[in-house]
């Protein structure tokens, strides 16, 4: 399944870029999401795996995720 989704952010992409991509920031704007870990080492960009439990339509959902593009 490919989930994609986008927000346009009236700031500089170095402004805002540790606030979308830091692991304790990424709760605070998924909406729905209870809890969220990387899988491995990488924690960033391609390649980089996690595991993610939260709600989506009133179901609990529990996820493993791949990032397979990074802009």
């Amino acid at each position: 399944m490919k989930v994609e989704n986008s927000i346009e952010i009236a700031a500089p992409p170095e402004k805002i870029w540790s606030l979308i991509t830091e692991r304790e920031n990424l709760l605070k704007w998924h909406p729905g999401a209870q809890t969220f870990d990387f899988i491995g080492e990488q924690r960033g960009g391609v390649g980089s795996t996690f595991y993610m439990v939260g709600k989506s339509d009133g179901r609990l959902m529990r996820s493993v995720c791949e990032i397979t593009e990074w802009q």
